[in-house]
């Protein structure tokens, strides 16, 4: 046999080489697929994030611009209403608000004030997610007359919510609650209040804090 069939005869791949090399390949893709899958879910946890920052800081800027807003005249129809109720959920902090307001947040107005409104933000569970809470809206008028006026559904805001807490200032140290209609005469409204939101948003829960001052507390005397 000649030298050049000889070489022939051993050029190609034995099973065994076959074998590892494919062995060698399938590790390849497993790392390659880790990597991805990797980054694919750090990219999902940040998205998840931001959206989770973005929805409590909308949340943060309506109750605030509403509660700057908070009532307080000894005009008949318009009232002070102001009660802040504490409460706590699985161990955390739930608290709801309701409240006068001349600004309502979810609308623009031709001039820095509207009709007076009254606002009550709370919580309700999430029936899809143990844990986690819908944080709702709900508004009426405050000019109506009539000792119960009609419910309307309340509106959903989020439904990530894992705590939100109020805490009142009334000019020497800071409460967990307030009610305007059992307070002393000139001390219906807080100096400030206080709000605290925690959200779920993907590995950590985003978290935000702000104090408000009421610039109507400053007339009440």
């Amino acid at each position: 046999m000649s030298v050049r069939s000889k070489a022939a005869g051993r050029a190609g791949f034995t099973l065994l080489e076959l074998m590892l090399s494919l062995a060698l390949l399938a590790l390849i893709m497993i790392i390659l697929y880790g990597s991805f899958h990797a980054v694919a879910g750090s990219k999902m946890h940040a998205e998840r994030r931001m959206e989770s920052d973005q929805q409590a800081r909308t949340l943060m800027w309506l109750m605030t611009r509403e509660l700057r807003g908070a009532v307080f005249t000894p005009l008949i129809p318009s009232h002070v209403l102001l009660v802040g109720q504490a409460s706590r959920q699985g161990g955390m902090p739930m608290d709801s608000i309701t409240f006068a307001t001349l600004d309502p947040g979810h609308r623009r107005a031709l001039d820095p004030f509207t009709a007076e409104q009254v606002v009550t933000y709370a919580a309700l569970p999430n029936p899809k997610h143990r844990g986690w809470f819908m944080w709702t809206r709900n508004e009426r008028s405050g000019l109506l007359q009539t000792a119960n006026p009609p419910a309307l559904p309340p509106t959903i805001l989020a439904t990530n919510v894992l705590s939100v807490h109020f805490r009142y200032f009334n000019g020497f140290q800071w409460v967990e609650s307030w009610d305007s209609t059992s307070s002393p005469a000139g001390q219906a409204l807080p100096q400030a209040i206080s709000i605290e939101i925690m959200m779920a948003s993907g590995l950590r829960p985003t978290y935000l804090s702000t104090t408000i001052p009421l610039p109507m507390a400053t007339i009440q005397k």
